[in-house]
């Protein structure tokens, strides 16, 4: 079964014992791709699902299209990427369908921190290109209380991290939330 798989469990709680069905020979890459196709059209889908859904295409998408026909060359016409044919089919801009599919590099730890949107999309992106243990720090870090880091303050540890100068304490010290130094007047 490629898709259908909740109408299924409906009827079946449901106690209707026929179901219409469409039975069609796919291949291995078709079924990926109509598969996605159908998880993308429910109503709730978590960032990481969709991370997941567009690299599987993607790479469904490129297995599928192979090399190019003399016809095709001849037409002077430059094919779509898969990730420019995801876009157009989406609706989302080719550096959106990247960003997403950027995710899929999150240590899991980081992964449930942008799934429950504690890390905004874009900022788990940026994060992506961190190395798996300095994500593992820094979900630690944001777990126990740290601010979120904006994607100029990842772009930074990335930097840093290059130069072998950042360990958990100077993460630790980039996303230490700001606390008010200010005290509150005791009533007696």
């Amino acid at each position: 079964m490629v898709s259908g798989h909740r109408r299924l469990r409906a009827c079946q709680l449901a106690g209707i014992q026929t179901i219409p069905t469409i039975v069609r020979n796919l291949d291995r890459d078709e079924a990926i791709i109509a598969m996605v196709d159908a998880n993308l059209k429910r109503e709730v889908i978590s960032p990481m699902e969709k991370a997941r859904a567009y690299q599987m295409k993607t790479e469904a998408m490129r297995r599928k299209v192979g090399r190019r026909s003399k016809e095709e060359i001849a037409s002077g016409e430059k094919p779509l990427t898969a990730d420019e044919e995801l876009a157009r089919q989406t609706g989302e801009s080719v550096a959106t369908v990247q960003r997403y599919k950027t995710l899929n590099k999150l240590v899991p730890e980081m992964q449930e921190l942008v799934d429950t949107r504690q890390v905004p999309m874009n900022t788990g992106a940026d994060i992506a290109q961190l190395e798996p243990e300095k994500q593992r720090e820094l979900a630690d870090a944001i777990q126990n209380g740290a601010k979120v880091p904006t994607g100029a303050e990842v772009k930074e540890m990335k930097e840093r991290s290059k130069g072998s100068t950042m360990t958990a304490t100077t993460i630790g010290q980039s996303v230490a939330p700001t606390v008010e130094q200010s005290v509150a007047p005791t009533v007696q």
